[in-house]
Parts: C-alpha cells; structure tokens; sequence
C-alpha cells in the first residue's frame, strides 16, 4: 500500500513539474484558443500597429465580394498579419504594416512587426523593426472585435 501511494505522489508531481517547466519556457500549449482571426479580413480604424503607443483598434468585418473598399485593411493568416491601405485618389501616404501574432491565452496575444512600409507621399520612411510591440487583449465589440493593449 506504501508502494502505491509512493507512485501515486511521484506520478502527481511528475505532471506538476511537467506543467510548470512548459509554463516557464512557453511550449505550453492552450487548447481551449481557438484562432479567431486565421484567413480573415477586416477593416480597421486606422494604420494596425504603426506605433506602440495606440491601445486599442477596432476591427470590422468585410463580408460578401467588395470590389472597392477605400481605407485601412488587415489581414491574418494562421500566424502572419499584413495590413494595406487603399483611397481613390494616388497622392496619399500608403502604409503596409507586416508581422507575426501568437495567442499565448485564451483572445490574448503576442504581436511582433517585422517591417512598416510607407509611399509614396509619407513625411516618415519605411522601417524592419522585427520588434514585439506587447500583449494584446481581443473583446467582442457590437460589430466586430477591438484589439486593446494589455499594460
């Protein structure tokens, strides 16, 4: 009987130790997120991600075949994410922002910018960053989901 409980002890710490090394390097994998956002496309309330400074983001879903749709756009991919913006006229500040996401928690995640391109008439240049810029939160909102920063 001492045996059995023996192996029963080390079995349960066994799996806690498990646990808490994954916790502590990041393989720990959440099985309850379910990525939301894989090969969608969304409008969104101005340039996604240009600075680390803007909170929060509002994005709104494009639904049906648009031939034209002016302004802000983001896309994801399973783990990637490129934003564009498009107006009828061509004489405007163009801004494409390229990175990476990971959900690290249930609509919690990681966002990384590789590189933010700016042309042709943009008072700023183009940068690779390849910076994280933080932990975001994603909320339902009434027509959409909002992006907010977690400080």
């Amino acid at each position: 009987m001492k045996a059995l409980k023996n192996l029963i002890f080390i079995l349960t710490l066994s799996l806690f130790s498990s646990y808490f090394v994954q916790a502590q390097t990041g393989t720990r994998r959440i099985a309850s997120t379910k990525n939301i956002l894989a090969n969608t496309v969304w409008k969104v309330d101005g340039v996604p991600f240009e600075t680390k400074e803007r909170e929060e983001y509002f994005l709104q879903p494009i639904e049906g075949e648009v031939q034209f749709s002016w302004g802000h756009s983001i896309s994801f991919s399973d783990n990637t994410f490129s934003s564009s913006y498009s107006a009828p006229c061509g004489n405007d500040c163009f801004t494409s922002v390229y990175g990476e996401y990971q959900f690290v928690d249930a609509y919690v995640l990681i966002v990384k910018i590789i590189n933010i391109d700016r042309g042709p008439f943009c008072s700023k240049k183009s940068e690779s960053l390849n910076q994280n810029y933080g932990r975001y939160r994603l909320e339902k909102a009434e027509a959409g989901w909002k992006i907010i920063k977690e400080k």
